[in-house]
């Protein structure tokens, strides 16, 4: 009891430390930052370009972080700041140019071909990186290479939602249940033609 006693008066105690809760703002900034990369990092239309940009430009704010603080400018941290100035305490878009220089010349002509055709600008901006490509594989020879690197898996996202339908359908009272076909339906992010399916299968009627 008197250890509980004590523990409260430590934390009652910190929570009137200036120097303290300043802390505690600040870790709740970074740790809100960290947070926030970590989930724009997730999802299953997710790519490993999406995924190099993102951490490019969280890590090009690092530095921008670094060096508003150290000219005592907090303002990158609305919590800090607010909290700072609340209680009177002292304390243009630019986008990356990716070389194409090592692909072949009839892949760059293509990529010239697709960047000045005004409709396939306009699915770019519509659809994700996966659909864009797939949808001109019969069309582009670039898009066998573009899938290539879209294929592999940049996160564990989809690894760990496997592994949780897998825990959610195989229990201890379904041990023994087979998981492949279970599992690509719980994955799957297709609608069945069940009109279709219907049709296929002949009612057995009764003698």
């Amino acid at each position: 009891m008197r250890q509980m006693k004590s523990e409260a008066s430590t934390i009652f105690s910190l929570l009137h430390d200036e120097q303290w809760l300043i802390k505690l703002a600040y870790l709740a900034e970074i740790f809100g930052k960290a947070n926030e990369i970590t989930t724009l990092l997730q999802g299953k239309s997710t790519s490993i370009f999406m995924v190099r940009d993102k951490l490019s430009a969280f890590k090009r704010k690092l530095i921008f972080w670094i060096s508003c603080v150290e000219k005592d400018n907090i303002e990158c941290f609305p919590l800090l700041y607010n909290f700072i100035h609340e209680n009177a305490l002292e304390s243009g878009t630019r986008f990356a140019n990716h070389s194409v220089d090592h692909l072949p010349i009839s892949d760059q002509e293509e990529l010239i071909d697709i960047s000045c055709n005004s409709r396939l600008k306009s699915c770019f901006a519509e659809q994700s990186l996966g659909d864009f490509w797939a949808n001109l594989k019969d069309i582009y020879h670039i898009s066998e290479s573009a899938i290539k690197y879209l294929l592999p898996f940049c996160t564990t996202y989809l690894c760990e939602s496997g592994f949780s339908a897998m825990t959610n359908l195989k229990t201890k009272h379904r041990h023994r249940l087979q998981l492949e076909d279970d599992l690509r339906l719980k994955l799957t992010e297709g609608q069945p033609d069940f009109q279709e399916l219907c049709k296929e299968k002949r009612a057995h009627l009764s003698h």
